[in-house]
C-alpha cells in the first residue's frame, strides 16, 4: 500500500507542475498580446549615414514633381499643315505645264541617207540629207543648199571633200546661220538612160528631176524656208555644170548659184541679149537678183574658158557675179582646198537668228 501511495503522490505533483507552466505560459501569452515587444527606435532606421553637415535632401517637391501631361503631338502625330504640301503641288504643277528650256549641246550635224520616187527617173533615187547642230523643225525654218557631185561619183563626194566639217564649224562659230544640205545621189548606173550624164536642160532632165521632184519633196520632208532668197545650188565639174543651168533657169527657186569647175562650154550661154539657153527663158531683171560664183584651178585649162566666158557675160549683163583662179588641178584635192570658201559664200546672206 505504501509503495501505492508514494507513486501516487509523485503523479499528482507532476501534474500539478504542469497545469502551474500551463498557467503561467498562458499569461504570458495574454502580456504577449496585449503590449507587443517595442520596436526600435525610428531615427535609427531612417537616418543616413552621412553627417547632417553634408546632407542637403532634395525637396520632395522638385524631386517627385507632380505629374504634367504629355505633349499632343507626342500622343497623336499632329496633320501636316494643308500650306506646306500646297506649294509642294503647286510647284509640280507648274514645273509640268512650264518646263525649263532643254539647252542643246550638239556640236555636229547629222547626214541621214533618204530616198524618193521621181517621175522624171522612173525609179527610186537616195538622196544625202545634212541637218544642222541642234536641229529643231519645231521652231524654226532653214536656209537650204542643194550640192550636184562630179561624174566619178555615184555619192558621197561633197562629203568626202570636207564639206559637212565645215559647215559644222562655221555653224558652231556662228559665223553662219545653221542650215541644211541636200546632196542626191547620181544616176549614172543606168548606163545610157541616165538623166544626168545624157540629157541637157529642160523637161525629161536631170534639170527636170531636181526642179520638179527633188525640191518638192525636201521642202515637205524637212523645216526648208521655203523661198528664193533662203535656197542655194552649187556644184562640182559635171555638178558645176547642172548647177549653173538649173540656178539660171530657175531664178524664182534659187537666189544663189555655185559652178565649181564647172563643165561648161563658152557658147552654151548666149547672154546678155536673152539668155534663152534654158527652156524657161528667165528675164534679166530676175537674173540681176541673184549671186554668182565661178571658179577653177590654175591647172585646169580645159576648165577655165567657158567659166571666164560666162563670168564677163554675166558682168555685161548686170549679174552680180566673180570669178577666182585657185591653185590646183580638176581634182578634189583642189575642191576640198576651198570648201570653206564655198560655204561662206552660199551662206553668207542668210540672217543668223
Amino acid at each position: 500500500m505504501l509503495i501505492s501511495t508514494e507513486a501516487d503522490l509523485i503523479m499528482s505533483t507532476l501534474q500539478a507542475a504542469n497545469k502551474a507552466n500551463a498557467a503561467a505560459v498562458a499569461a504570458q501569452t495574454q502580456i504577449n498580446i496585449a503590449a507587443p515587444s517595442p520596436q526600435p527606435p525610428s531615427q535609427v532606421i531612417m537616418a543616413p549615414t552621412r553627417s547632417p553637415a553634408t546632407f542637403t535632401p532634395t525637396p520632395r517637391l522638385t524631386a517627385t514633381p507632380a505629374p504634367v501631361s504629355r505633349p499632343t503631338s507626342t500622343l497623336a502625330p499632329t496633320p501636316l499643315p494643308i500650306a506646306t504640301i500646297a506649294p509642294l503641288s503647286v510647284a509640280i504643277a507648274s514645273a509640268t505645264v512650264s518646263p525649263a528650256p532643254t539647252v542643246c549641246t550638239d556640236s555636229a550635224g547629222k547626214v541621214i541617207e533618204d530616198s524618193l520616187s521621181s517621175r522624171v527617173l522612173g525609179h527610186k533615187i537616195s538622196v544625202q540629207i545634212y541637218l544642222p547642230p541642234c536641229y529643231a523643225p519645231a521652231k524654226q525654218q532653214y536656209p537650204t543648199l542643194y550640192l550636184i557631185q562630179g561624174r566619178f561619183y555615184i555619192w558621197g563626194e561633197w562629203e568626202d571633200d570636207g564639206v559637212v566639217d565645215v559647215a559644222n564649224a562655221l555653224i558652231n562659230a556662228k559665223t553662219v546661220a545653221p542650215f541644211i544640205m541636200v546632196m542626191p545621189f547620181n544616176d549614172i548606173e543606168m548606163g545610157n538612160a541616165s538623166k544626168y550624164l545624157y540629157s541637157n536642160n529642160g523637161l525629161d532632165s536631170w534639170e527636170d528631176f531636181v526642179v520638179s521632184d527633188l525640191v518638192p519633196y525636201v521642202d515637205k520632208t524637212y523645216a526648208t524656208a521655203r523661198n528664193r532668197e533662203m535656197r542655194a545650188i552649187g556644184g562640182i565639174s559635171r555638178g558645176g555644170y547642172w548647177a549653173t543651168v538649173i540656178g539660171f533657169s530657175h531664178p524664182e527657186l534659187f537666189s544663189i548659184i555655185g559652178g565649181h569647175s564647172p563643165a561648161i562650154s563658152a557658147d552654151f550661154f548666149d547672154l546678155p541679149e536673152d539668155f534663152s539657153v534654158m527652156n524657161y527663158s528667165p528675164s534679166l531683171a530676175q537674173l540681176r537678183t541673184q549671186r554668182v560664183w565661178l571658179d577653177v584651178g590654175n591647172e585646169d585649162l580645159p576648165s577655165y574658158a567657158g567659166p571666164n566666158d560666162l563670168y564677163q557675160k554675166l558682168l555685161a549683163a548686170g549679174v552680180s557675179a566673180r570669178f577666182s583662179v585657185g591653185m590646183g588641178a580638176h581634182s578634189d584635192v583642189y575642191w576640198a582646198s576651198r570648201m570653206k570658201e564655198y560655204v561662206q559664200f552660199y551662206a553668207e546672206k542668210w540672217p543668223k537668228k
